[in-house]
């Protein structure tokens, strides 16, 4: 289904182009074209759909010089865990890092996918964080899994979706088996008293529906374009944190493309880093509206009372427990971001400044 909803892209795509006057991409040189890999790690979302049009746009800006094919999950080996080995190995030259799925191979890229760290939905704010972040990103990336960064993603605001019920109190997820996709995700359902089970994204559709768990905790977007929002139509807005998916590029590919082809990439790439990176984000909105209207979907907020109570509980439940999984450099990490935190005017409760 979701590789149906990725051609689908590709057709409409290739038909909007067509309707607003765009030149064909120029003719192939002469010299056979360099081929790069991409491995989308979750197909369905909304960096899958505009990874066509980034595609198509490098191709035009190389003069069809550099060719990125896309690869769906199912059509590459590889879970979204993997991902870091798969660029360093230069298996694939590119691919979808999101922080939450690999803090099981390196904990200290996941700093800014903790549950609950933010203190409010403010995306304007996690960018200053993330922006500030992006150097000690860059550090381990280079250092240790010789990649970096080509482009920015983010997902949207992270949110409940449940078979039946609602997030009002610490019962209502005693006894519900909740999709998770990190350690730190299933200690926000735990110290919820749910039951966290990790289920890869492209498995959840069939687990809400034979009941191998009763809910999931994505963005909004993600949830109704890939129709989650039709097995689980009950939505609690706790808005705890935008999860990170940043592209990133193999060093040694990225440095062997002769010089005009890598700068017209790397144009490219600076060209569509806003949209790129806030497009799940922006459409989060619309796609409630339609869910409104299309799931019969209900929608209850979590009381700030009650945020406040589960962000109070979070040091000892969630974040202490990841930096002493990340070591010292994990450590360094969590105190920079939590400073900033606090410079911006937040708290970060049960913190104390190293």
């Amino acid at each position: 289904m979701k590789k149906n909803l990725f051609l689908v892209s590709v057709m409409l795509l290739a038909v909007s182009f067509a309707a607003v006057g765009f030149a064909p991409a120029p003719a192939m040189s002469a010299d056979k074209p360099i081929v790069w890999r991409n491995a989308i790690m979750c197909a369905g979302t909304e960096d899958a759909f505009n990874w066509v049009a980034l595609a198509e746009a490098v191709k035009e800006a190389t003069d069809g010089r550099l060719v990125i094919e896309l690869y769906l999950p199912g059509e590459h080996p590889y879970g979204a865990a993997d991902s870091l080995k798969a660029v360093r190995d230069n298996e694939f030259q590119i691919t979808g890092l999101t922080g939450g799925y690999v803090t099981g191979v390196d904990p200290r890229l996941g700093v800014l996918d903790l549950p609950m760290l933010l203190p409010c939905g403010d995306y304007e704010t996690f960018l200053k964080v993330h922006d500030v972040f992006d150097g000690y990103l860059e550090k381990v990336l280079g250092e240790d899994w010789n990649s970096t960064v080509l482009i920015h993603h983010n997902w949207g605001n992270m949110q409940f979706f449940m078979k039946e019920g609602f997030i009002e109190n610490w019962d209502s997820l005693k006894g519900k088996k909740v999709r998770v996709w990190s350690a730190e995700i299933g200690d926000l359902v735990k110290l919820l008293n749910g039951t966290p089970v990790n289920i890869a994204w492209g498995e959840v559709y069939t687990s809400l529906a034979t009941g191998l768990v009763d809910g999931l905790t994505t963005d909004f977007f993600s949830a109704y374009s890939t129709k989650l929002t039709e097995l689980a139509p009950d939505l609690t807005m706790m808005s705890y944190m935008f999860g990170t998916n940043n592209y990133i590029v193999n060093k040694d590919a990225l440095a062997a493309l002769p010089d005009d082809v890598r700068e017209a990439l790397l144009k490219v790439m600076a060209e569509k880093e806003n949209w790129f990176r806030t497009a799940t984000v922006q459409k989060d909105g619309l796609a409630l509206q339609q869910a409104f209207l299309t799931d019969n979907i209900k929608a209850h907020g979590v009381s700030k009372k009650f945020f406040n109570e589960i962000r109070g509980k979070s040091y000892e439940a969630i974040w202490k427990p990841w930096v002493e999984r990340s070591g010292p450099e994990g450590e360094k990490a969590f105190d920079e971001v939590a400073k900033l935190i606090i410079e911006l005017g937040y708290d970060v409760p049960g913190y104390t400044s190293k």
